[in-house]
């Protein structure tokens, strides 16, 4: 069974929602003994609090009663792959033609190996690799009519199928687990990818950590010709650097946006990252859009040519942010309230860019994820200007504008710095407070 925890308000929960029905009643039609389940957190606190939720949506997969943390996508497709993946054989053995042909149209990527003997090293090695990608189907096969059906294959082969681009992908080589799952990973890709919550896992998470970005409004009418220019840089740089649409219609890619310092009047625009060099930025000198410029541009970043460009100091940039948690009703958070606002001026460039204050009001959330108390966090690296959970930093230091400007500098190293008797006793009645407020 899978259980997902959610709250009424969050947007995130909203986008699941959909791909989880989906999930579920394709389950369903499929006989699966697989189950799907839904909690409303905010009803039921004493359950979040027991599966340790600290966020929202949070999906946990129980097996014989046991409970264990979901770590696929979030399409009805990555979420049924996983599971199965969880619950029987790593890859689908195929055993007829007509059979493998299904499996390639119930799904939009597959990963087919063909092998005369399917107790090979290749086989065993293959089958090690599907156990450890939970988002994509594996079948495997030593028929030989499902090996005839395709034309172009050999034994021992494995076969990306997928249902954009070029459609296939051959996998010819020696298979060792370092080289297939480092084919699997960029071609299980589109050359362009666009941005949303459902893509961002992967865009995230893959191996190739060079990004391309095209800003443009999908409404525009020259967003067709410009995705066909930015397609074909792709396919030229296909496994050194990630091609990724961002639709600026969209609200939320605002945030992204503003992290690069981009304005409407820029658009459409492109920019480069690299992820694992503090979130590194690089601007084009022209605006121009075109397939000569776009290739000399990005080879010039492959070859590391390029001069980083960093965001103006009044830019909305997020690259290292203060994110500071609270309740209206409490009397720490009106105090801190001040110090964020300072810092947000005084620190500018460097690895702080910018402070945010961000409030929830709600405080069952707040007394069972905060403890009653305001809780400074620091997001370095993630997504384009936000961290994903995991790498976020908790303060649990002296709440002063030099004790939270020394954290901040050290890039989180400097987490618990000595508070006074007077910041203790402030806690004490900040704690009283709280209760009577629970109490009402």
């Amino acid at each position: 069974m899978e259980l997902t925890t959610n709250a009424p308000w969050c947007g995130h929960c909203k986008a699941l929602a959909p791909e989880y029905a989906k999930a579920a009643q394709k389950l369903e039609e499929e006989g699966s003994e697989i189950k799907l389940g839904k909690v409303d957190a905010t009803e039921e606190p004493q359950l979040a609090e027991k599966h340790e939720v600290r966020g929202y949506p949070t999906l946990v997969f129980f097996r014989d009663g046991k409970p264990m943390p979901y770590g696929g996508g979030r399409t009805s497709d990555e979420i049924i792959s996983w599971l199965k993946k969880k619950t029987g054989p790593a890859a689908k053995t195929l055993a007829s033609a007509e059979e493998a042909e299904a499996f390639k149209e119930a799904h939009p990527v597959v990963i087919i190996g063909y092998f005369q003997d399917v107790t090979s090293d290749g086989a065993k090695t293959f089958l090690e690799v599907a156990a450890s990608i939970d988002d994509i189907p594996f079948g495997i096969t030593s028929d030989e009519t499902v090996v005839k059906k395709d034309d172009e294959a050999t034994t021992p082969s494995v076969v990306l199928f997928k249902k954009f681009d070029e459609r296939r992908n051959e996998y010819s080589e020696e298979v060792t687990t370092l080289g297939l799952t480092k084919f699997i990973s960029i071609n299980s890709m589109p050359l362009v990818t666009e941005f949303s919550h459902e893509t961002a896992q992967k865009i995230f998470g893959g191996e190739i950590k060079s990004h391309a970005l095209l800003f443009s409004s999908k409404a525009a009418s020259d967003f067709a010709e410009k995705q066909k220019v930015f397609l074909a840089v792709a396919e030229k740089y296909r496994g050194r650097v990630l091609f990724v649409s961002i639709d600026t219609d969209v609200d939320e890619n605002g945030r992204i946006l503003e992290f690069f310092g981009i304005t409407t009047e820029e658009l459409p625009s492109i920019r480069l990252i690299r992820l694992e060099d503090d979130m590194t930025k690089f601007k084009p000198e022209s605006n121009e859009i075109s397939e000569s410029y776009l290739t000399k541009y990005v080879q010039q970043f492959v070859e590391g040519k390029l001069k980083a460009h960093f965001v103006e100091p009044n830019a909305a940039r997020r690259l290292g942010q203060k994110s500071s948690q609270d309740a209206p009703w409490c009397g720490h958070c009106k105090q801190l309230a001040p110090i964020l606002r300072s810092i947000g001026r005084e620190i500018q460039g460097g690895f702080v860019d910018s402070c945010r204050e961000n409030r929830f009001d709600d405080h069952r959330v707040q007394r069972r994820a905060h403890d009653g108390r305001p809780r400074e966090i620091l997001e370095t690296k993630g997504e384009y200007g936000r961290a994903p959970p995991e790498q976020a930093i908790n303060y649990d230091g002296a709440r002063t504008l030099e004790g939270l400007t020394e954290f901040l500098n050290s890039g989180g190293k400097i987490k618990k710095v000595q508070e006074t008797e007077e910041e203790e006793e402030e806690d004490d009645d900040d704690d009283d407070k709280k209760k009577d407020k629970d109490e009402l």
